[in-house]
């Protein structure tokens, strides 16, 4: 079920993002490439949930990268697209690339 604001397709989206900023892809990155790319504000929420569905359903996983360097600096979250995630995106843009035709 979709949550109230929460943008249809974030999911599919979050998905290209991740693969678009490739070794610099974590959640800030991530949400701010969706804020910039949809023109719509994501909530941190709706932003980590999706994240976390992607990792659930084996379309992304994920690394901790270096603590930052500032005092008391955590270490970053990093995402990346699985193989799984790879084959969904395929079909996905040949899909659209069908239906964007009308054929």
């Amino acid at each position: 079920m979709r949550s109230e604001g929460r943008l249809p397709g974030l999911d599919l989206l979050a998905l290209l993002a991740i693969r678009k900023l490739d070794e610099g892809a974590y959640g800030l990155s991530i949400r701010a490439e969706l804020e910039a790319r949809t023109g719509h504000a994501i909530g941190r929420s709706d932003a980590y949930a999706v994240l976390d569905e992607l990792v659930e359903r084996g379309l992304a996983d994920s690394r901790l990268g270096s603590p930052a360097r500032r005092r008391g600096g955590h270490a970053r979250r990093y995402f990346y697209v699985t193989s799984v995630g790879r084959e969904i995106l395929e079909m996905c843009d040949g899909a659209l690339r069908g239906l964007s035709k009308g054929a």
